[in-house]
C-alpha cells in the first residue's frame, strides 16, 4: 500500500510541474507583464521601465524567471492582483469557502441521490421505475446549467416566492444552486452506477451467490454494489473537482461569490497574477481529487494496490 501511495504522489508531482510550466509559458506569451502594472495613457522613462522589469525579474533568462516564479508559487506567492491591489492568494482565500461549501453540499447530495437512483434503476431493469430514473438522468445531462438555474429561479423564487433568487446567506440561499449542481451531477452518477451494477449483477459470482440462496438485498449490497462503485467513484471525484473549479455559470446566475465567478472577473480584467494563481490551484484540485480517487480504489478493491 505504501508503494502504491508513493507512486501516485510522485505522478501527481510530475503533473503539477508540467502544469506550472504551461501556465508560466502562457502568462509570458500574453505580453509584457509590466504593461499590466502601468496606468494606461501615462508616460514613463526607460529607467522606470527597466526598474519595474528588475522588480518582476524580467531581466533574467526565461528559465530563471520560471524557477523564481515556481519557487514563489510553492510558497503561495503568485504576485499582487492587478485589480484588487493585494496578494492574489489572499483574494482566492476569501472566495474559496463559498465555493467549497456549495461544492461540498452539492456533491454529497449528488452521490447519495445518484447512487440511490442508479441502484434502483438497475434492480428494476425494464420497469416504469427504470424508465423514469433514466429519464431523470437524461434530462439532467442534457439540460444546460444556466437554463435549469433560470427555470428553478422562475418557479420557486418568482412564481411561488419560496426561495431567494441569489447571493450567499442562510440555508434557503443554498437550495437552488445546490439543486442545479447536484441534479446535473447525480444524473451522471446514476447512469454510471446503473451500467456498472447491471454488469456486475450479470457476472458469474453473483449468479453463484443467488444459486446458493443468498438473499437479494445481501447480494446487491455486499457482493454487487461494492464492486460496481469504482466507476461512479471516478465520476464523483471529477465532478467534485469541476464543482470547485468550474461553477462559473451557476455562480454567475445566482451571484455566488466563489472561485468560478472570481476566475471570470480576473480574466475580464486581464489580471494575470490572479489568473495564473487560480489556474495552478484549480489544477492542484483536479490532481488531488484524482489522487483521493486512486486511494479509494485501493480501499474498495485490494487488487488495484499491486499496480
Amino acid at each position: 500500500m505504501g508503494r502504491f501511495i508513493l507512486t501516485r504522489i510522485v505522478s501527481m508531482a510530475i503533473v503539477m510541474v508540467g502544469i506550472s510550466v504551461i501556465v508560466f509559458t502562457l502568462s509570458r506569451m500574453s505580453g509584457d507583464p509590466r504593461l499590466l502594472y502601468m496606468t494606461p495613457g501615462t508616460r514613463f522613462s526607460q529607467e522606470v521601465w527597466d526598474a519595474r522589469g528588475r522588480d518582476l525579474g524580467l531581466d533574467k533568462p526565461l528559465v530563471m524567471q520560471y524557477l523564481i516564479w515556481a519557487g514563489n508559487a510553492v510558497q503561495g506567492d503568485f504576485g499582487d492582483s492587478v485589480w484588487h491591489k493585494r496578494n492574489s492568494l489572499d483574494v482566492i482565500r476569501e472566495r474559496a469557502p463559498a465555493t467549497l461549501q456549495l461544492s461540498g453540499i452539492s456533491i454529497i447530495v449528488a452521490i447519495f441521490s445518484g447512487v440511490g437512483l442508479g441502484v434502483l434503476s438497475a434492480i428494476t431493469r425494464g420497469s416504469v421505475t427504470d424508465l423514469a430514473t433514466r429519464g431523470f438522468a437524461l434530462i439532467g445531462q442534457a439540460a444546460p446549467p444556466f437554463f435549469l438555474a433560470l427555470v428553478l429561479i422562475y418557479l420557486f423564487a418568482v412564481e411561488l416566492d419560496l426561495l431567494p433568487t441569489s447571493r450567499r446567506g442562510d440555508w434557503t440561499h443554498y437550495v437552488l444552486p445546490v439543486t442545479t449542481l447536484s441534479w446535473l451531477a447525480s444524473a451522471s452518477i446514476a447512469r454510471i452506477t446503473r451500467s456498472s451494477l447491471l454488469e456486475v449483477l450479470d457476472s458469474e459470482y453473483v449468479k453463484l451467490a443467488r444459486a446458493k440462496g443468498v438473499g437479494r438485498s445481501k447480494v446487491i449490497l455486499k457482493h454487487a454494489l461494492k464492486n460496481a462503485l469504482i466507476a461512479p467513484l471516478t465520476v464523483s471525484a471529477i465532478l467534485f473537482a469541476s464543482f470547485m473549479t468550474g461553477t462559473v455559470v451557476v455562480e454567475t446566475v445566482f451571484a455566488w461569490p466563489g472561485l468560478g465567478r472570481l476566475a471570470v472577473e480576473a480574466a475580464l480584467q486581464n489580471d494575470f497574477p490572479l489568473v495564473t494563481g487560480l489556474a495552478v490551484i484549480f489544477a492542484g484540485i483536479f490532481v488531488l481529487s484524482n489522487l483521493v480517487a486512486d486511494l479509494l480504489y485501493a480501499v474498495i478493491d485490494p487488487r488495484i494496490r499491486i499496480y
